[in-house]
Order: structure tokens, then sequence, then C-alpha cells
């Protein structure tokens, strides 16, 4: 609540009217994001397999079904996670090459490591890896209709994959490497490694 108080107090500041449906969207924002920012701690001190729904509404000091308002289950806050850094990289970085976007989402993970090593290490139904490739493909794809106007083409499908298959473990293997190459190094291979005519999907 101090955080939609203050968020809307900035906007009036700056001069700003604020409409009722834009203060509500912003308070859903602001929830969905502190019950993330809550499972986050607990995720980086227990596998997912040990977090409950009822130690994140504690934790996060929210009712259940305010949690199910914003979240599937658990998994989709763990999911929700990616989402949010990759949109927030792309909204506020303007990376304008694969070396830089590569560059910032590893410097997410050096900062938040063990959480990402918890997540990486969940393999079911609803595993990290799965909603990480899904998402990227779905990014790269929306990407190709704004730049060509059309969707990806049946050839170029599996191009996209093979790089983002092959971008997700490359990252994934950096990740649980403890004599790891730098950020900058491994970001620069991936750069050199994706073809020009995907190069510009960004």
């Amino acid at each position: 609540m101090i955080l939609l108080i203050y968020s809307i107090m900035s906007l009036k500041e700056r001069g700003k009217k604020i409409s009722p449906m834009a203060g509500r969207r912003m308070s859903r924002d602001i929830t969905k994001q502190h019950i993330t920012d809550c499972f986050n701690v607990l995720f980086r001190k227990y596998p997912i397999d040990r977090i409950t729904i009822n130690m994140i509404i504690e934790s996060a000091g929210v009712s259940k079904s305010t949690f199910y308002r914003h979240f599937l289950d658990k998994y989709d806050v763990m999911n929700y996670n990616y989402k949010r850094v990759l949109d927030d990289i792309f909204l506020y970085n303007a990376c304008k090459s694969w070396n830089e976007l590569f560059t910032s989402i590893l410097a997410f993970i050096e900062k938040d490591i063990v959480r990402i090593r918890n997540a990486f290490l969940y393999s079911g139904a609803n595993s990290y890896d799965k909603f990480v490739f899904d998402y990227s493909f779905n990014r790269m794809n929306e990407k190709c209709i704004e730049k060509h106007g059309r969707a990806l083409s049946e050839d170029e499908i599996y191009t996209a994959k093979i790089i983002i298959y092959g971008c997700l473990y490359a990252v994934k293997d950096w990740t649980f490497n403890e004599k790891r190459i730098s950020k900058e190094e491994l970001a620069r291979q991936i750069d050199n490694a994706v073809p020009d005519k995907y190069k510009i999907l960004l």
C-alpha cells in the first residue's frame, strides 16, 4: 500500500492525472510484484518442492484469494520472474544487440544466482526451462511480426528454436559452472553464434 501511495504521489507531482482504472492497474501490478519478491526470498532458502502457497501468502501478508487473482500456482510465480526481467530489459535497457541482451540477462543472474539455480533444478511439468524457452520463442515471433509483418515461417521456426535452445542451455551451464567464463565473454559468444538474419529479431 505504501508503494502504491508513493507511486501515485510521484505521478501527481509530475502533473499527471491518475484515472481510477490506471490506479487499480497500478495497485494490481504492485501487489503482484510484492508477492513475487516475497516468493523470491523463500526461493533463495528452499527448493520449489518445499515452498507452499501458505508460506508465500504468510510472507507477503496477503490472502489466498489475492494470491490466486495474480497467479495460478507457485510455479507461475517462479516463471513470472523471467517474464518480468526480460520485459524490463527490453523496456528500460533498449538492447540493440544479442550481446547487450545477454550481458543484461547474465548480470541479473549473477546477482541472484542461488535463486536461479533453484529454478533451473526443478524439472517438472511447469519447469523454468520450458517457460524460458516458450516465452523467448514467442518474443522472437512477435519481433518477426513487428519487423516483417508476418510470423516466423516453418523453416525459420526450427532455426529460431535451435538458437533459443542453444542460448538457454549455454546460460544454464554457465549458471552452474563455478569456473565459468565472464558474462561479457558468454554474451559475446552468443552474439557471434546467432545468424545475422535473426539478429534483427530483437
